[in-house]
């Protein structure tokens, strides 16, 4: 049993089967569109929908792999709500940028651990 969670809530179980069925939801979530970090990137999100998305999905004691790492900002996310994680980055030019963002951070909170792969 996984210790996944999404909203979502149960409208009638299955007698028979034991089968669950949910009822429909659509998820908004506001949050910054970007932290107005200037990169290269096309696909720039903001550390706010990141922590949202950590707080809807991921309990206490996950680990989040990031395989496109970009400029970091799902590692800052998950630095700043606890969570541990890992990322890769292919480019090297994303992989200093994303390097100097999450140490710039580790600074400011003295995070001791840091996972990445080049």
């Amino acid at each position: 049993m996984s210790d996944f969670k999404a909203n979502k809530e149960i409208s009638k179980q299955n007698e028979r089967t034991g089968q669950l069925f949910y009822k429909k939801y659509d998820n908004y979530i506001e949050a910054k569109n970007n932290d107005g970090y200037k990169s290269t990137l096309k696909a720039v999100y903001s550390v706010e929908l990141i922590k949202k998305l950590i707080h809807i999905y991921y309990p206490k004691g996950s680990v989040i792999y990031d395989p496109f790492m970009g400029s970091g900002t799902t590692a800052l996310g998950c630095i700043e709500e606890g969570i541990s994680y890992v990322g890769s980055e292919m480019k090297d030019e994303h992989y200093k940028t994303s390097l100097n963002r999450i140490n710039l951070l580790k600074k400011d909170i003295h995070v001791e651990k840091i996972n990445l792969i080049k």
